[in-house]
């Protein structure tokens, strides 16, 4: 996708969602590009680089001491839920606050591993990709404000401030040092998150200018118009392919982790407010109200992000899939006009968008739409399910924040 030199830095958009993700250990950073050496063409974009830049491993490292040092503490916590034994752990049930621990430093764990060491090469791709469409957008439409939304620019800010905001409601419980090595080790997966959600939010937006430039009349002549985009599809394609297999192992390993973590808030909710109805009698009454808030606010935080996430997917789809509609729209608006080079070049325009068939995926293995939303409301029901009855058999789960 060649854009015009004079096109402003588009980097700007994405600088604080990128930068971010570099803060919690994203090895892939934009550098000035020395004209000694050739690049991949895939990593470049107007004289800049994507690539693997040593200086952040001290970051990564520093993130990887933090979650040894959380992985340690969460034993601590965890064996004194054991007992004796796992044999009575299981008996009084405790085992939940065990699942939760564990899971907790796992997830984290397998991010900050996928970071560094998954798909560094299609993730430098992605995030030149993501530039270049970026000015693709701003230099072929004069409307690119109402296409790029503000809010989209600081998302993924927002939503770490939100989830550390709720996450201190834990000082209830834990002292304030505790709760932010906490908060510190859990966003980087966050970040993550969010950063694929942006790419595949603007990829979205390219594809509607695609549309739009198929149907809307212009100056430049229909077969050249037609050329110009056909390459742009294709090259749109590609930078899709390139973040289905950037965030793959990342983005599979979270969903496991948030179905445990959404389960055990909903026990813990249960907990608690069997504690609160106790009346004010209770020593831990106002404690137990607090945590509800936090892991009402967690479930919330939790379902608009996938949220949006899946919409996202389900958007960056449907406008793929919407060329088609808009090539057959300009065949019919431009009959009497078209002669053979026109005919050719929109047949091969149509032959490449049937060929790729665009999707946005998780590696292929799962789409990203509206169906996945209810595929894991599904599993988090049956999972619910079937730990409420095991919960009932073994009696009621030791609390995680209190002990005897």
């Amino acid at each position: 996708m060649k854009v015009n030199n004079s096109v402003n830095d588009c980097y700007g958009y994405m600088r604080l969602t990128h930068l971010i993700t570099v803060c919690w250990g994203l090895p892939i950073i934009r550098k000035k590009t020395n004209n000694d050496f050739k690049y991949n063409g895939d990593t470049v974009v107007q004289g800049h680089r994507y690539s693997f830049d040593l200086r952040v491993t001290p970051i990564w490292l520093a993130f990887a001491a933090l979650d040894a040092y959380v992985l340690y503490f969460n034993y601590l916590t965890a064996s004194g839920y054991v007992g004796e034994s796992f044999k009575k752990c299981f008996e009084e049930s405790y085992c939940f606050a065990v699942i939760e621990l564990v899971n907790r430093n796992l997830g984290p764990f397998t991010a900050l591993m996928c970071t560094m060491f998954y798909g560094r090469r299609h993730k430098a791709a992605a995030l030149a990709g993501t530039e270049r469409v970026l000015a693709f957008i701003r230099e072929t439409d004069r409307d690119a404000a109402t296409l790029l939304s503000p809010a989209a620019k600081y998302y993924s800010a927002a939503v770490i401030v939100a989830y550390c905001a709720c996450l201190w409601l834990y000082t209830v419980v834990q002292p304030a040092a505790v709760v932010i090595m906490f908060c510190v080790n859990a966003m980087g997966q966050t970040a993550l998150y969010n950063l694929a959600m942006f790419q595949y939010y603007v990829l979205g937006r390219s594809f509607a200018c695609v549309n739009r430039l198929l149907e809307a009349s212009a100056d430049r002549p229909l077969a050249d118009r037609v050329a110009r985009l056909a390459d742009i599809f294709n090259e749109l394609g590609r930078q899709v392919e390139n973040m289905n297999r950037a965030y793959t192992l990342g983005l599979l390993l979270r969903l496991p982790y948030s179905i445990v973590r959404l389960v055990m808030l909903v026990f813990r909710i249960i907990e608690y407010a069997a504690i609160a109805s106790a009346g004010q009698g209770h020593p831990m009454s106002r404690i137990a109200i607090t945590l509800i808030v936090e892991h009402v606010g967690e479930i919330l935080m939790f379902l608009q992000q996938f949220f949006i996430f899946c919409i996202t997917g389900t958007h960056l789809s449907d406008e793929a899939n919407k060329t088609l509609a808009s090539l057959q729209k300009l065949k019919l608006d431009h009959r009497n006009h078209l002669d053979l080079n026109i005919k050719k070049n929109i047949n091969i325009f149509w032959i490449q968008a049937c060929a790729r068939n665009v999707n946005a995926t998780i590696g292929g293995f799962v789409f990203i739409n509206m169906d996945l939303m209810k595929a894991i409301f599904g599993i988090i029901a049956t999972y619910f399910l079937v730990l409420i009855q095991f919960k009932f058999k073994k009696s009621i789960s030791k609390p995680l924040h209190f002990s005897d």
